[in-house]
């Protein structure tokens, strides 16, 4: 009987050791949602200088819930998919306004239901658990803000209104790339989590990853005397000591698809290329040429080139490319 129980004993301590809490998991040692509670009706954000405070240390925290009582039109709670913490880790504008300490708010216009503010404010840098640092200099932010029905306060009793910080339109976001775009507005307008917006955000998403990525595989040829010393099937390793993300690899609003390599590239000189604007370098696709090309983002995809410069290309200027530079050196070993 215990010869029976000892194997199962030990299978079963393996199985505890392994269903362990990894504590470097997002999300560890703290409460998960379904314990967290809403924030108070009590709330007090009849100011407009509180409301933007409010919003900022909200970013700051983190906290998807609080950011959904701060911003306008918001849906309280817990809304959209993991993607849209996809979208959070990859879009720098949004990681920039959560680190940010307030030095001043002031009221620049203010009327019964609309106010403009502004926030002077710098980015922290935090090492471990030394005291934060500044990063860089003061800079002032517009924000616009509404006074809305508070969505906490369905009752009587409590405070009937709010002030709330205004996200940009739809028609504001697609009208720029989203580093032209203000952060805080920006930060704001991700908070709703319209999926309407998702589309767009795969498409800008993918386009930072492959600038990366280009960027990175130039930086090795620098190191590598001009060459494409790697193929597509060690293009992460090769890349991963100037990228760090493994992130990026993987085609934005995918959970497992990769960009590819240009393997007609491999071994070749950089420098001997012709016409690198238009020579590709990561593509989205299953095989090397304009043939097998996934058409994901509005029927167009995605191109890392060669200069570096990435680009969505429509059916209509595949002859464009260049998958087969002619005449170009070969690394000798």
């Amino acid at each position: 009987m215990y010869r029976i129980l000892l194997p199962i004993l030990s299978l079963l301590s393996c199985a505890t050791a392994f269903a362990q809490p990894d504590p470097n998991a997002i999300g560890m040692f703290t409460n998960p949602p379904e314990a967290r509670r809403l924030p108070s009706p009590l709330t007090k954000l009849d100011t407009p200088e509180k409301s933007a405070r409010y919003f900022i240390n909200a970013l700051s925290d983190n906290s998807e819930l609080n950011l959904s009582v701060a911003v306008a039109g918001a849906r309280v709670g817990f809304y959209g998919g993991d993607e849209w913490d996809e979208v959070y880790r990859d879009i720098y504008s949004f990681n920039a306004a959560k680190n940010l300490k307030v030095e001043s708010i002031k009221v620049d216009a203010q009327t019964d239901d609309e106010a403009t503010v502004t926030v002077t404010a710098h980015q922290e840098f935090r090492n471990g658990d030394q005291l934060p640092m500044q990063q860089g200099k003061s800079v002032p932010y517009t924000l616009q803000l509404r006074r809305e029905i508070n969505p906490l306060a369905p009752g009587f009793g409590v405070p009937q209104a709010i002030w709330r910080t205004i996200p940009l339109t739809n028609e504001e976001i697609l009208s720029k790339p989203l580093h032209e775009l203000p952060p805080l507005q920006l930060s704001a307008t991700l908070a709703v989590r319209d999926p309407s917006l998702l589309p767009f955000l795969r498409r800008q998403r993918g386009m930072g990853q492959l600038k990366q990525l280009a960027l990175g595989a130039l930086q090795f040829v620098q190191d590598y005397d001009g060459y494409f010393a790697f193929d597509d099937s060690g293009h992460e390793r090769a890349l991963r000591p100037y990228l760090k993300k493994d992130s990026l690899y993987t085609i934005a609003g995918t959970k497992d698809e990769k960009w590819h390599f240009n393997d007609n590239l491999t071994e070749k000189s950089f420098p001997l290329l012709k016409d690198t604007s238009r020579t590709v370098l990561f593509y989205d696709g299953s095989a090397p040429d304009s043939e097998h090309l996934n058409f994901r983002f509005d029927d167009k995809t995605l191109i890392g080139f060669a200069d570096g410069h990435v680009a969505s290309v429509a059916k209509d200027q595949l002859n464009d490319l260049i998958w087969k530079p002619l005449d170009v050196g070969k690394l000798v070993v």
